[in-house]
């Protein structure tokens, strides 16, 4: 199956993509992504694995330790923490993005 098939099949089941860095379309898969979805899945990237899984572990750490929630998102400037239960949803869609996050701003 070509790259650009697995991304309409995925749009069609309406599950997120998984993007081929290297594929022809890659771009505007990744942008269509974010469009639908508010995030991209990027697959086959010249990305280091293990410092990857090391920032993934940091975090995770950081918010089993429950830190995050002491920086709750101001309303105003609108950055801090940001819960599930706060979280944004994609443009044009409905149910909520599944993720917690920071936003930061000088």
């Amino acid at each position: 199956m070509g790259d650009s098939a697995c991304v309409q099949n995925a749009r069609e089941k309406r599950e997120l993509p998984l993007i081929k860095f290297t594929a022809a379309n890659a771009s505007e898969a990744f942008f269509d992504s974010l469009r639908q979805y508010g995030f991209a899945t990027l697959i086959s990237h010249p990305l280091d694995m293990a410092r990857v899984n090391r920032i993934y572990s940091a975090w995770r750490a950081h918010f089993v330790e429950g830190v995050a929630t002491e920086f709750a998102m101001d309303p105003v400037r609108q950055d801090g923490y940001f819960a599930l239960d706060e979280a944004e949803s994609a443009i044009g869609q409905v149910v909520r993005d599944y993720k917690e996050y920071f936003q930061f701003y000088q």
